[in-house]
């Protein structure tokens, strides 16, 4: 059992020295106005040694405006019902213009999250596109961006 002590932190050490790390967040922010729902991933570079990265980490950021009286009605994503703003990038955020379609549908919102049904698919370009089918439960740990 003593090698396995050993063994164990150094398989830990090198992990973290080869793969990138990959974290998906699921925060929502609320205002008297409208309650903002945030999905960001972000993909962190790949590290050959402790000190070196091979470069920036990448990012996708899918943001949703809604009226939070809305409970229960399946809600375009519009523009008007439902906003969205969808942003990636690497070193920098892409200059093309995207566009989300689908529909959100606030299913509950105490006050600790909100869960939420959403049909969403963002898109940028000729790119294939990212695809949100399922119920999401966003986290109230931030407050929403002025607009």
């Amino acid at each position: 059992m003593k090698s396995l002590g050993v063994v164990v932190p150094m398989a830990l050490a090198c992990a973290s020295c080869v793969g990138g790390m990959d974290v998906e967040n699921y925060e929502a922010g609320y205002s008297g106005d409208f309650l903002e729902l945030e999905w960001t991933h972000r993909w962190e570079p790949v590290q050959f040694a402790l000190a070196y990265k091979t470069g920036q980490g990448r990012f996708e950021t899918l943001t949703l405006r809604v009226a939070p009286h809305r409970v229960g009605e399946e809600l375009p994503i519009d523009g008007r019902s439902v906003i969205a703003t969808y942003e990636h990038g690497g070193m920098g955020t892409c200059s093309r213009p995207h566009r989300v379609e689908g529909s959100l549908q606030l299913v509950e919102v105490p006050p600790a999250y909100a869960r939420v049904r959403l049909k969403a698919a963002p898109k940028c370009g000729d790119e294939p596109q990212l695809v949100f089918c399922g119920d999401y439960t966003f986290e109230f740990t931030k407050k929403p961006r002025d607009r």
